[in-house]
């Protein structure tokens, strides 16, 4: 009787074992199963409702946002920073998954900056005209999140193949705004590779350059207001030399020189008193 409880007890444990071993499947955002290049950001995600965990990219050495998203720790452009990546679930609706850019058909999907307040989605491959893509803005609905842990490419479960894609970016680094980071997500941070210091780098630079370009507009705002008032004043206090003035005929009427002069008679006039 003894022997019954040690079987249950080793097949449980064996049973575990299995579990951890088999590394969870991430889907991408379209739905579709994504390759070994995507992991689990939840190193204890399950697959199972109430044990989901967003995807991101190993290639990229992402670093998991608390919001499911995925921070490109080797991006070259300040739009190519903010991604939305893939979720255990295929349905995308467990709350560990990235709730932006869900329904756009994608793979995958960059997080553009519109402005300090909105974003537009873009695909990976494709850099969109910020005009055009702003056309459908959206603002974020909290902070884009804490990093929790930084995906690195130690942790492929399969050797890398040339077919895999990428979405690292290209060396040209273009002007955009940048989203403000949480110092929680600074604090909180156990850095794991320089690629990670390097993002965190060029999101502070962002955020100073935004900063200091808003104070000389608002400098630049100050000065063009003062100008406009100094303008209005010196209008009200010229004086109006206009006032009381009459207009003279165009066609003044001339005395007729053609009338003949008379003379005074020499004739003495005498008045009868």
């Amino acid at each position: 009787m003894a022997s019954i409880p040690v079987l249950l007890f080793l097949l449980l444990l064996i049973s575990i074992n299995i579990r951890s071993i088999i590394a969870v499947t991430c889907y991408r955002l379209d739905g579709h199963e994504a390759t070994s290049d995507i992991q689990a950001c939840n190193l204890n995600a399950t697959g199972q409702g109430g044990a989901h965990s967003a995807c991101c990219k190993v290639e990229n050495q992402d670093a998991c946002l608390s919001t499911g998203l995925c921070l490109n720790t080797l991006a070259r452009q300040a739009s190519h920073i903010l991604w939305a990546t893939g979720c255990t679930d295929p349905t995308f609706l467990d709350p560990s998954c990235p709730k932006y850019c869900r329904t756009t058909g994608w793979s995958n999907a960059r997080l553009q900056n519109c402005n300090d307040t909105h974003y537009c989605c873009a695909e990976w491959d494709i850099d969109r005209d910020p005009e055009d893509c702003c056309r459908s803005p959206f603002p974020l609905d909290e902070p884009i999140g804490t990093i929790t842990r930084q995906i690195l490419r130690s942790d492929r479960t399969e050797p890398d193949t040339p077919n895999n894609t990428t979405s690292s970016s290209n060396n040209t680094v273009e002007t955009c705004h940048a989203s403000t980071i949480p110092t929680a997500a600074i604090v909180g941070l156990s850095i794991e590779g320089g690629p990670l210091l390097a993002a965190l780098a060029l999101l502070g630079y962002l955020l100073w350059s935004r900063r200091r370009m808003k104070k000389e507009m608002g400098e630049l705002n100050r000065a063009l207001i003062a100008i406009e008032s100094a303008h209005s004043t010196q209008a009200q206090a010229k004086p109006d030399y206009t006032h009381g003035m009459v207009e003279l005929p165009v066609n003044p009427q001339e005395m007729s020189s053609l009338r003949e002069p008379s003379e005074i008679s020499g004739r003495a006039i005498y008045r009868r008193v």
